[in-house]
C-alpha cells in the first residue's frame, strides 16, 4: 500500500503516529469541522507533537495530499469526489429539516 511522503517520516515512530492521528482527530471535532481537513504538526526531537494549523479547503489536485491518502486508504478519486458530494447533501439536507 502506498503512503503519501508526509506521513511516511512519522510511520517509523508508531506511538507519535497514533498520538498525531488522535489530536487531529480531537481538533477536528472540537473546532466543528466536516469532510476533509489536513491538520498539521511538527514533531521535534523530544517526540511530542505540536499542533500548527488545520487546513479545512486542502487541495484535490494530483499532487495533493488528500487524493493520495484517500488512495492509500483504498479509495480512489472518483469514490472521494463522490463521498464528499454525498457528504454535502447531506449537511444540506439536514439544514433544511432544521428550518421545517
Amino acid at each position: 500500500m502506498m503512503r503519501p511522503a508526509h506521513l511516511c517520516r512519522i510511520l517509523a515512530i508508531p506511538m507519535a503516529m497514533l498520538l498525531v492521528v488522535s489530536l487531529a482527530r480531537t481538533a477536528h471535532g472540537l473546532l466543528g469541522c466536516d469532510g476533509i481537513t489536513r491538520t498539521d504538526f511538527i514533531v521535534p526531537a523530544d517526540g511530542e507533537p505540536r499542533f500548527l494549523e488545520i487546513n479545512t479547503l486542502p487541495g484535490l489536485t494530483a499532487a495533493s495530499i488528500s487524493p493520495k491518502a484517500a488512495a492509500a486508504a483504498g479509495v480512489d478519486f472518483t469514490s472521494l469526489i463522490a463521498m464528499l458530494i454525498e457528504m454535502a447533501r447531506e449537511k444540506a439536507r439536514a439544514a433544511q429539516s432544521r428550518k421545517l
